[in-house]
């Protein structure tokens, strides 16, 4: 057993073309999410990498084996949490609204040496918007280049103990957790979050649309407030005053229907399946 947990190498290789291809969808589908979801105000990489993955256990060809080593949970959620970065330029560049937690640090940065995002950033500082392009492209071959010798590191992370792991994982939890407002109430609300989650875990709930809901639950109040305030409290005209409104309402709708109907759909197929092996036994 000792020897089966000896890792011999840990270096970076890329996978034959023929492997690249099968996943080819994969990758683009995830870069289309984080693309979307970056483009939107104050949603952030956690959201396109967890809404990513959701969609890969939906649609993959090989969505039974997410979660036990299967490389097409890896590329939905990375895929998606790089192609964040970009797109959550388009609203803070062209719009004055920081796209996630980077873009608002960045946004903030600019305003203190001058530049204010904002419609005529590309005609008043066409320069430092160009600049930042070629940044991010130059950013990416860096780390391409500094993966490779980097990554052998990781190979003594997997020789320690899990108990140590797990230890260190929470214990930076807390401290991210009480780092924000320095309010100890947030400690207690991260450890009745982190019991929750181990409950919802064992018994076999997904936890991703729950992490979802903490990450775009705040903004979608803030939205709510916003939109009601609009429409003088008048909660049909939210939801029809305008065409674009009303088809994303349409889709998301549909897209709930669609979701309860195959889960209920995969629920009958098991219980056909279920009692189909009754019966053979019985017989």
């Amino acid at each position: 057993d000792e020897e089966a947990t000896v890792i011999p190498e840990a270096r970076l290789r890329f996978p034959p073309l023929g492997e690249i291809g099968r996943r080819l969808i994969e990758l683009m589908r995830g870069s289309f999410i984080g693309s979307f979801v970056g483009a939107l105000p104050g949603t952030g990489a956690a959201a396109a990498a967890f809404i990513s993955y959701a969609t890969a256990q939906k649609l993959s060809p090989r969505r039974a084996q997410l979660g036990k080593g299967e490389p097409d949970g890896i590329i939905a959620s990375e895929s998606s949490n790089n192609a964040v970065t970009g797109s959550a330029f388009i609203p803070t560049l062209a719009l004055g609204i920081p796209g996630d937690v980077v873009t608002a640090m960045m946004m903030g940065a600019m305003v203190i040496h001058g530049i204010t995002p904002g419609v005529r950033l590309m005609a008043d500082q066409a320069q430092t918007v160009y600049a930042l392009f070629v940044v991010l492209i130059i950013v990416n071959v860096v780390m391409l280049i500094l993966s490779k010798p980097s990554i052998g590191l990781f190979r003594y992370l997997f020789k320690l103990p899990l108990g140590f792991v797990m230890a260190g994982i929470v214990m930076f939890s807390f401290i991210g957790a009480a780092s924000v407002r320095g309010n100890p109430l947030d400690l207690v609300v991260a450890a009745l979050t982190g019991i929750l989650a181990y409950a919802l875990r064992r018994g076999g709930y997904p936890l991703a649309p729950l992490v979802i809901g903490m990450v775009l639950g705040p903004a979608l109040e803030s939205s709510l407030r916003r939109g009601l305030l609009i429409s003088r409290g008048d909660f049909l005209s939210f939801f029809t005053h305008s065409g674009i409104a009303t088809t994303l309402f349409v889709l998301i709708g549909l897209f709930l229907v669609w979701t309860l109907w195959s889960s209920f759909m995969q629920w009958r197929a098991k219980l056909a399946r279920r009692r189909q092996t009754s019966t053979r036994v019985i017989e």
